[in-house]
């Protein structure tokens, strides 16, 4: 993805297709939920949201080291004030280019910086970042109980074969 992500990681194309994998029920849970966010930018600030984007793929080109925490937290507030889902789309760039810039940690910007997020939200409700912090913590923690729940509700094989059996053993 490199030279075009700029000008395509916020266009709706690019997050159809990002998002295009999920199931649908799992799509429209996310729906719901960003639908509900007031606090997020989006089309106010075009311009700011592709700076952003132009700068993703140098921070996701460069080795995550031991002097990742105050680039990892400068990214949460920025990426804590978009749209959920440009949000979460971001965090998962950043790891786009980790297997190049892997060098010595084995993790890339998305996950240093959810998990420098992660932290904060439960370790330092003190922080000037707590809110954004937790705001982009919580977002995770959104997608992996939705994932979980909508497999639960499209499990239909096992659901079948469970009634299957039971009403064999009656």
């Amino acid at each position: 993805m490199g030279a075009e992500a700029p000008h395509l990681l916020y266009s709706p194309s690019f997050q159809e297709t990002f998002w295009a994998g999920l199931t649908p029920d799992l799509r429209a849970l996310l729906d719901v939920y960003e639908s509900q966010e007031t606090w997020t930018y989006s089309e106010e600030l075009p311009e700011a949201f592709f700076r952003l984007a132009e700068q993703l793929p140098l921070v996701a080109s460069v080795p995550v080291t031991g002097a990742a925490q105050p680039v990892a937290r400068s990214l949460i507030p920025l990426l804590a004030n978009l749209p959920f889902r440009k949000a979460v789309s971001a965090l998962s760039y950043l790891d786009t280019l980790a297997e190049a810039a892997q060098a010595g940690s084995g993790m890339g910007w998305g996950v240093a910086t959810f998990l420098e997020a992660a932290s904060i939200s439960k370790n330092a409700p003190q922080d000037a970042i707590y809110a954004d912090a937790k705001n982009l913590f919580d977002r995770m923690q959104v997608v992996v109980r939705a994932k979980i729940v909508t497999s639960l509700f499209t499990n239909v094989p096992a659901i079948s074969h469970a009634l299957e059996e039971n009403a064999n053993a009656n």
